[in-house]
């Protein structure tokens, strides 16, 4: 009996160091497939990224839905937030517009009808076709045995479409399609023809000469142009006189002229030399603005209908949009894979089709990433060289109050609507005995400190003062004092503390021994954001009611008067050219990394937009993408339909190769989990 007993502990025993070690086990292999897991997730974090900072977002969208993958897993799941935070910079910055037109051959070019509604695409295989902007609607397709072709061309009735020496008569159907009819070709070439032959045959005689190097015909037919060297030959169609000119002023250029484009209004001359771009007065044959000096050498230029942008490709695979006034880039730079064969402008210059020699046309959006406004706020006149200017955005984006004061003139203070760019009310007379201190957080007061530095509450639109005599703040307060949207609490800064201020209270500053370099009040007015930057960034919240430190979400890297916009998950600061966002939970930044200009001045913003004023007082607008804010299925969905439509969510070769942790048949395509 004792030894069956015996035997059933020592059973029981077994049995338990058993399941113990098969617990442990499997513990080590739920740890190290999490381990695996996370390496190979923050491993193409780090690729997407960096394809994010080169501007190609379709590698970057890839990589980082790679990243994403698995995170959802029983047991073996992991943190892929950063990995998030790349693909939503991916999409919130590209330029891609939803669609495209996939084909089966490369791409040779494209041109937009002069209205715009329809796309002219020739391809390798041996077609012209015609499609559809609106519905992307295949209207026509002839025989076109052309490679990669000279630039289409409409009539500007859209009766006619002409490639170098063809020409069709377009004549739509009852179907809504399009007959294509092959013109004749004129009896007697035009005087334009007969001196590019002339230049062609010279070229193709020569032996050891250098001869002249066609580049280009005038949209009027009336001018050829040509180029010998640093030389430029200029061909009156009418006379055959031919003109020998050197741009003025003098340009240093390491290449020859070797390619041109005329604007289709024929004002400018777009000149490739090499790795450089020049834009002449078609007119005069002087400089018109800078020099672009690319790092890569330049394969094509395009203008747009307006002749105020030019499009230039290099590398062979990304396009900037420059413009055509001082050749400061336009806009996010497009990068593809694959040879950047032809673009073209939309009519309306929003949009510009990129023709790809991996068969694919891609839609860019032209302006992401500028500017939707910029205007120049006023300042009064001053008689003194010493003028201290301030603004005021209002946390709702509605109003900005403006303070000019110089001691001359003393103080004027004005309060604007921002949509409408017009003074609200009346602006504040000459007051030299008085100076801003604040403004609260909805622009409806201001705080006015006198001599005695006695504080008074005033009514931005009438200034009709509400309230006087409220005590000074505490010595060495900051020059700012912040002041609650319910316009109950005042706060000023003494970096190593803060002193707060209770208009329904005590009537007494209070100090709170809390470091705080720069404050704002949150949007409820129910606690205060004390910001340090002398210690990490910290960021601590204080309870207004029982003045108590409370926990909220820490931005990272936020400066003081920085916004928080999508219920609290982005920061949103001044970058250097644009906005600059931050994830709050990682203190990761949005998007492409990018200079942070911290002293541009005031921001403020909400989901939809952001206003940024700098020291020179100009007010600049950008849009918000909503792919800022978006976070799990509805971004990754967004991903694979506006930035990998089709065969691009499908890792290349090359891609493959290089990134050993991608595994060839199960991530080959990035969407399809």
């Amino acid at each position: 009996m004792e030894r069956k007993a015996g035997n059933a502990a020592w059973s029981w025993m077994v049995s338990a160091a058993l399941a113990a070690a098969l617990i442990a086990l499997g513990f080590l292999f739920v740890r190290h497939a999490q381990d695996a897991s996370l390496k190979r997730s923050q491993t193409l974090t780090v690729a997407a990224q960096a394809a994010l900072d080169r501007s190609d977002f379709e590698s970057a969208a890839r990589y980082a839905l790679a990243a994403m993958q698995g995170k959802d897993w029983p047991l073996v799941g992991f943190d892929a937030h950063k990995a998030e935070i790349v693909l939503a910079g991916a999409v919130a910055y590209s330029p891609a517009l939803p669609g495209g037109l996939h084909f089966d051959c490369g791409v040779g070019s494209v041109a937009y009808s002069a209205d715009g509604t329809i796309l002219a695409v020739t391809l390798t295989g041996g077609n012209l076709q015609l499609w559809a902007v609106s519905n992307h609607r295949l209207l026509a397709s002839v025989p076109f045995d052309a490679g990669y072709a000279e630039h289409p061309s409409f009539s500007p009735d859209n009766r006619t479409l002409k490639i170098a020496d063809r020409a069709w008569a377009l004549t739509p159907s009852k179907d809504g399609t399009i007959q294509m009819t092959d013109l004749p070709a004129a009896p007697t070439p035009s005087p334009a023809s007969k001196i590019v032959k002339a230049l062609e045959d010279a070229a193709d005689r020569s032996n050891y000469e250098f001869p002249d190097t066609y580049l280009a015909t005038s949209p009027d037919g009336s001018a050829v142009l040509s180029a010998k060297g640093h030389h430029l030959h200029l061909w009156n169609t009418r006379t055959g006189q031919v003109t020998d000119i050197i741009p003025s002023p003098y340009i240093e250029l390491d290449s020859d002229f070797d390619q041109a484009v005329y604007s289709p209004s024929g004002r400018l001359i777009a000149l490739r030399a090499g790795d450089s771009v020049v834009i002449l007065d078609a007119k005069t044959m002087k400089l018109n603005g800078a020099v672009l000096r690319s790092d890569q050498s330049v394969q094509l230029t395009r203008f747009s209908s307006d002749d105020e942008s030019l499009a230039v490709v290099n590398d062979l695979t990304a396009l900037q949009v420059y413009d055509t006034h001082n050749l400061d880039p336009q806009g996010q730079v497009m990068r593809q894979i694959g040879l950047v064969s032809d673009a073209d402008f939309s009519p309306d210059g929003e949009t510009i089709a990129v023709a790809g020699g991996d068969g694919l046309v891609r839609f860019w959006r032209v302006k992401t990433g500028m500017p939707t406004r910029k205007i120049q706020l006023p300042r009064f006149e001053s008689r003194s060289d010493v003028v201290n200017l301030d603004a005021w955005i209002a946390r709702d984006d509605k109003t900005i109050a403006i303070m000019d004061y110089n001691k001359d003139k003393g103080t004027h203070v004005s309060l604007w609507d921002i949509a409408q760019g017009t003074m609200i009310g009346l602006p504040l007379a000459e007051r030299s005995d008085a100076r801003i201190a604040g403004i609260s957080d909805d622009n409806a007061l201001y705080i006015s400190a006198n001599s005695l530095s006695l504080l008074s509450l005033i009514d931005t639109r009438t200034h009709a003062v509400l309230r006087q005599g409220i005590p000074a703040a505490p010595e060495d307060c900051g020059y700012r004092i912040a002041m609650s949207s319910d316009h109950r609490y005042l706060a000023c800064s003494r970096v190593t503390d803060f002193a707060l201020f209770d208009l329904k209270g005590a009537g007494h500053w209070q100090t709170l021994a809390i470091p705080a370099g720069g404050l704002a009040f949150t949007s409820d007015s129910k606690s205060l954001r004390a910001y340090d930057p002398d210690n990490g960034d910290l960021t601590t919240f204080v309870d207004l009611a029982t003045l108590k430190r409370v926990k909220r979400p820490e931005p990272a890297h936020e400066q003081a008067n920085a916004p928080l916009i999508f219920n609290g998950t982005v920061t949103v600061a001044a970058g250097h050219d644009s906005p600059s966002y931050v994830d709050v939970k990682t203190g990761h930044r949005i998007g492409p990394e990018r200079q942070v200009d911290w002293g541009t001045g005031n921001v403020a913003a909400n989901q939809a937009q952001v206003h940024i004023i700098d020291f020179d007082h100009a007010l600049t607008t950008y849009r918000v993408d909503p792919a800022i804010g978006l976070r799990g299925k509805a971004l990754k969905d967004l991903a694979c339909n506006k930035i990998l439509p089709g065969d691009l969510s499908m890792f290349r070769d090359d891609e493959l190769e290089q990134t050993p942790l991608l595994d060839p048949k199960r991530d080959r395509n990035a969407c399809s989990r």
